[in-house]
């Protein structure tokens, strides 16, 4: 604001502000917010003076002059300068402009505001958070979480999003399995899933045990069964005992392995979780592959695979043959397995028949006393001690989308399982300690003594034994 005095003003009979008023207007409004002094009519030079306008409110007192000649422009002399506040651009302009247009802001000075507000919705690209809206997860740093589709179910259908799966889950790629190269499925469970823990009470790779969490998926009886274990939606859990053999699943055929955990639906003793394994078929498959490979310990492995597709046909086959002498004694191992799918998908359903088939021989030796091991590390405690399993499993499943929203899917299967364990163990034969049996070998049982026979059913006598006796076990399943 300036403020000035004026000789003119004194003709009036009083001081006005109106050239105080004319430059206020040029540099801005008074900052005290007080309305100027309105401007007195002109008076005749004869009329004598009247008393002053009083001046605005906040104003400082102006000293009188003397009045110049009639006819004579007075000389405006400025007494003070007071830097005023720059006045704030129209509200309602800048803020449609400058929060909105993402293009460069409109000129204000050349188009009218109404002009600048109609043109900023043609400019103005939709907000980031929009988009974000729609999945309920807003990621600066990049794409949104992975959209893999996991099953929620044992068989085909009963599928979300990864993101959206309200506990831990795992996964393990064909890639992986591959990439691993030992022809052992928990191998690779254990390098990609956070976890998974592998314990080895037999001495074979073929037949380990994995812990997920305190719970076992084992091929060993009386273990803390509570992983249920599908191939394909089909239960791979045996009726005896709820183990686990992982040696009869073709490692080559396997196109992923999902581990979810704490999820009712998988059944009985799934108090830990679950383990659901997809197979391959000519539909995710169309390729041939064969793999050659030999290590240490007479190790021979074949791996042959073959997948094609022919319109709405798909076809696969996948097999494998292991052989090794195994690092101790009495522990070579033998395992053939195949799986075969033929596959009918049409736009609302799909049909498959799959095969599978093994045949394993494992050598398997327990733990042995340090110091028989620090006489030689190739040596067994007890022996023999081989596992023979021999499977055969045909299936036939499939799955219809009724609407967007619902898929019907189901299986039917025949499972042929046989177990035939031999198991060399220390004997519980000693001499007998009732004295009407006294000089014989007795097997004490139930609290009674039986005496022990040989092959020609003549009893033992004591005498005849000179070291501990050993044992042979056979136990046999077939289910």
């Amino acid at each position: 604001m300036v403020w000035v005095k004026s000789a003119a003003a004194a003709l009036a009979g009083g001081f006005v502000l109106s050239g105080g008023v004319a430059l206020a207007q040029q540099t801005g409004a008074d900052p005290s917010g007080a309305p100027p002094a309105a401007q007195s009519p002109a008076v005749p030079a004869a009329k004598p003076p009247e008393p002053s306008a009083p001046a605005p409110q906040g104003a400082p007192a102006v000293p009188q002059t003397a009045a110049p000649a009639k006819d004579q422009l007075p000389d405006v002399e400025v007494i003070q300068k007071q830097q005023a506040e720059p006045k704030p651009e129209a509200q309602p302009e800048k803020k449609a402009v400058v929060k909105k247009a993402a293009a460069p802001k409109p000129d204000v000075q050349t188009k009218p505001a109404e002009a600048a507000v109609q043109q900023v919705p043609a400019t103005v690209a939709e907000p980031q958070e929009s988009a974000a809206a729609e999945t309920g997860v807003i990621d600066t740093a990049g794409p949104p979480l992975s959209d893999t589709a996991v099953r929620m179910a044992p068989g085909s259908g009963s599928e979300i999003p990864l993101a959206k799966v309200p506990s831990a889950v795992g996964l393990v790629s064909a890639a992986d399995i591959a990439r691993d190269g030992s022809g052992s499925v928990q191998n690779s469970l254990q390098s990609q899933v956070p976890g998974v823990i592998l314990t080895d009470l037999g001495g074979s790779s073929f037949r380990q045990d994995v812990s997920y969490r305190g719970f076992d998926a084992s091929p060993t009886g009386g273990r803390a069964q509570g992983l249920a274990v599908y191939q394909n939606g089909i239960r791979i859990n045996e009726a005896f005992g709820d183990t686990v053999n992982f040696d009869i699943i073709p490692a080559n055929a396997i196109n992923d392995i999902l581990v979810v955990s704490n999820n009712p639906v998988f059944g009985l003793n799934a108090v830990c979780g679950a383990i659901t394994i997809g197979m391959k078929d000519g539909f995710n498959y169309q390729s041939a592959e064969i793999d050659v490979m030999g290590g240490s310990f007479g190790r021979h492995q074949l791996a042959v695979q073959y997948g094609v597709r022919s319109g709405n046909v798909g076809a696969y086959v996948a097999a494998e043959g292991i052989e090794e002498e195994g690092f101790r004694d009495f522990s070579a191992s033998t395992v053939k397995r195949l799986y075969a799918d033929l596959g009918f998908k049409g736009d609302g359903g799909e049909l498959h028949f799959s095969l599978t088939a093994a045949d394993s021989n494992v050598g398997v030796v327990a733990a042995s006393p340090i110091e028989l091991l620090n006489r030689d590390w190739n040596r067994t405690f007890t022996s023999p001690q081989d596992t023979e399993l021999k499977v055969f499993m045909p299936t036939i499943s499939a799955s219809l989308k009724a609407t967007e929203t619902l898929t019907l899917s189901g299986n039917s299967y025949y499972r042929n399982f046989k177990s035939d364990v031999i198991d060399g163990n220390l004997s519980e034969v000693d001499e007998c300690a009732d004295p009407a049996n006294a000089g014989f070998l007795c097997l004490a049982g139930d609290g009674a003594e039986e005496r022990v026979e040989d092959q020609n059913g003549k009893e033992v006598l004591a005498s005849a034994v000179d070291d501990p006796l050993g044992s042979i076990e056979r136990i046999k399943t077939a289910a």
